[in-house]
């Protein structure tokens, strides 16, 4: 009896830790706010987030946080950009698509399409989700997740351009 005592003392001791271990913090990428239509009369702002794990980098999350102080978690798995109107010629208007599914199962909606539309600086200005318009976005903290000439780093971006995947482009994944 006392040869099985040690060892079940010591992976209940392993299961208390790993009880307390701490999930990943989240930081802001961006926010949006004001959503124009009554549907979403409720919603307060959407935000996309990334963790703080560098491992996690390009696992981003999308929030929407709801007024009474409730919110959605949805994981983001794909994310792409083209410029506007022409995909091949940059432009001062940049389309950013994020494709994401709930955390929750079973829970509404189950997953959604978020669009912003940014300047040819990659600073956010408005987005759409489901056709509602959110008036503004804004808030950006980086445009590292954007795969462009000037932010080519394997272990920050996560939307690649959605004109073919180029070389290197990582896209949304582990690191």
């Amino acid at each position: 009896m006392r040869t099985f005592l040690k060892p079940l003392l010591c992976f209940s001791f392993l299961l208390l830790l790993a009880g307390q271990a701490k999930s990943a913090d989240f930081v802001r990428l961006f926010q949006c706010d004001g959503p124009s239509s009554s549907n979403l009369k409720d919603v307060g702002a959407l935000e996309v987030q990334r963790s703080t794990d560098l491992k996690d980098f390009r696992q981003p999350r999308l929030l929407l946080r709801f007024k009474n102080d409730s919110k959605q978690v949805f994981t983001i798995t794909s994310a792409s950009w083209f410029y506007f109107p022409n995909p091949l010629s940059p432009s001062d208007v940049v389309v950013t698509r994020f494709n994401a599914q709930n955390t929750v199962p079973l829970q509404n909606p189950p997953s959604l399409q978020f669009e912003m539309r940014s300047n040819g600086a990659f600073q956010p200005l408005s987005g759409k989700l489901g056709g509602i318009t959110f008036r503004t976005c804004g808030a950006q903290l980086t445009s590292t997740y954007y795969w462009t000439k000037s932010s080519m780093t394997s272990t920050d971006a996560f939307a690649c351009p959605d004109l073919g995947k180029p070389a290197g482009c990582p896209g949304v994944g582990p690191n």
